[in-house]
């Protein structure tokens, strides 16, 4: 039996040209597909299927995320929460003891309209957008997702985190958010609200008291703020 390790297209690596080619003669339609498939040896059916495997992920992955920051779309970020959150409920329905809540935060960067006018879209997105978004990714821990909504705001998810941590956070983003200069000698300035997740809580709930809250705040407290849901509620 020959030793198929040594066929030069069964070597090549995943990221590199495909380890086997179409033959000229094929037709693509179903039918002929599966033909050629069924011409494969069984290591070239299994590269076969890893690389669809990869093409699929890296086409959920791509359209899972913003374009412009690389964080997650807002949609894929409301299903992944909700989809933990879940997750969460039914390990404490097991166990009653697990009494986990998990931080919520929404930030909103100060004066990005005026900016838009005195730098343009491109410069704006170059100097602020795109920076702040990376502050952001840079102080998220394992398990906790982020995304961009709206224009320039963004929201963040903390698993299992209790209010003060997911204020220790807030404080971390904002003060990396803040050491960015979209022009010379001007700090970028960030308003944030953030309140808790309890378990069994609807997200879309919670999310719309600290979207709110956010407006408040900024009316309330001034710009560049920090504040909890629950003291505007108040």
């Amino acid at each position: 039996m020959p030793d198929k390790t040594n066929n030069p297209k069964l070597r090549k690596s995943i990221n590199e040209e495909p380890a086997f080619e179409l033959p000229d003669d094929l037709v693509i339609d179903p039918a002929a597909i599966g033909e050629y498939y069924d011409r494969l040896s069984e290591e070239e059916k299994r590269e076969f299927a890893i690389r669809a495997a990869l093409g699929h992920a890296a086409l959920e992955k791509l359209v899972s995320l913003d374009p412009k920051t690389g964080l997650l779309q807002y949609v894929k970020f409301k299903e992944l929460v909700v989809n933990r959150t879940s997750l969460s409920l039914r390990r404490r329905e097991q166990d009653p003891t697990i009494t986990n809540s998990h931080g919520l935060i929404l930030l909103d960067l100060d004066d990005f309209k005026k900016l838009n006018t005195g730098l343009g879209y491109d410069r704006t997105d170059r100097n602020a957008l795109i920076p702040a978004a990376e502050a952001i990714r840079q102080h998220l821990r394992e398990g906790d997702l982020a995304a961009r909504f709206g224009g320039e705001e963004f929201v963040i998810f903390l698993p299992s985190t209790s209010g003060d941590n997911t204020l220790v956070v807030a404080r971390k983003v904002q003060a990396a958010i803040n050491a960015i200069e979209p022009t010379a000698g001007k700090s970028l300035g960030v308003s944030i609200a953030y309140a808790q997740l309890p378990q069994g809580e609807e997200y879309d709930k919670v999310f719309g008291t600290v979207n709110a809250a956010l407006i408040k705040a900024k009316e309330i407290e001034g710009k560049n703020s920090i504040v909890p849901t629950e003291k505007l509620a108040e």
